[in-house]
C-alpha cells in the first residue's frame, strides 16, 4: 500500500501486477504539468536555484489545477540533505526563529514520515523506507531526488479493495481473505492470503511530484 500511495503521488499512477495477473497502468488523470523533472543547472542545490520559490510556483500550480492548496511537502532524505543547507532556505529561518516557527535541521532519525517543522508556511516531511521488489532487490519507496506537495485532506484518498477471486470469500471485494487448509501424508498445514488494493487518489490533481 505504501509502494502504491507513493506511486500515486509521483506519477498520477499506479502499476497493478500480481500472480498471474498481467501488469497494467492505473491512470488517475492527473495533468501532466503536475509531474516535473528539473534538468541539470536548474537543480536544487545549483548556483541561482531558489527552492522556495519553486516550491510557491508548484502550490500555485496546483491550486490553479485544482483549487487545493497543497501545504505538505515531502522529500527523501537525499533532497532534505540539499534543502536544508540551501541559502534563502537559512535565511528565512534566521527571520521566522523571533516568531517561534522553525525547521528541524537535524538528520531524519527513523523509518517512514518524520515531521521537520515549517517553513514558508509550508510542512516539511522527510521519509525513508524501502521495500523488496520482484527481482528480489532492495528499493527506497522514495527515490532520490523526490519532492511531494499535497494536502492530506484536501486530496481525499482512499483505499479501495478488489473481489477476491475464491468461492470461500464469496467472490466479495474485502481488505484481506486468509484461510487455511490440512493436506495429508505427509501432513502440513498450508496458510494462504489473498488481497487486491489500489490505492486511489480521488482527487488528483491536488497532488504535484518534481524531480529536483
Amino acid at each position: 500500500l505504501e509502494v502504491m500511495a507513493s506511486e500515486a503521488l509521483r506519477t498520477g499512477a499506479v502499476t497493478v501486477v500480481g500472480d498471474d495477473y498481467p501488469s497494467v497502468s492505473v491512470s488517475f488523470g492527473r495533468h501532466a504539468s503536475l509531474t516535473v523533472a528539473l534538468t541539470s543547472g536548474n537543480k536544487w542545490g545549483d548556483s541561482g536555484i531558489n527552492p522556495l520559490n519553486l516550491l510557491q510556483d508548484w502550490a500555485q500550480l496546483v491550486l490553479q489545477k485544482s483549487g487545493a492548496m497543497p501545504v505538505d511537502v515531502t522529500m527523501d532524505v537525499a533532497t532534505w540533505k540539499v534543502f536544508r543547507e540551501d541559502a534563502t532556505v537559512k535565511s528565512r529561518l534566521d527571520l521566522i526563529r523571533s516568531a517561534g516557527s522553525t525547521l528541524n535541521q537535524g538528520a531524519q532519525i527513523k523509518e517512514g514520515a518524520v515531521f521537520m517543522g515549517v517553513v514558508a508556511r509550508f510542512n516539511i516531511w522527510v521519509y525513508s523506507g524501502w521495500y523488496i521488489n520482484d527481482a528480489g532487490s532492495e528499493v527506497a519507496i522514495l527515490p532520490s531526488g523526490t519532492v511531494i506537495m499535497s494536502n492530506g485532506a484536501q486530496l481525499e484518498g482512499t483505499q479501495a479493495y478488489g473481489a477476491i477471486r475464491d468461492e470461500e470469500a464469496g467472490y466479495q471485494a474485502i481488505e484481506i481473505f486468509a484461510k487455511s487448509w490440512v493436506e495429508k501424508d505427509p501432513s502440513v498445514r498450508y496458510v494462504l492470503s489473498q488481497s487486491a488494493p489500489l490505492v486511489v487518489p480521488t482527487r488528483v490533481n491536488a497532488s504535484f511530484c518534481a524531480t529536483v
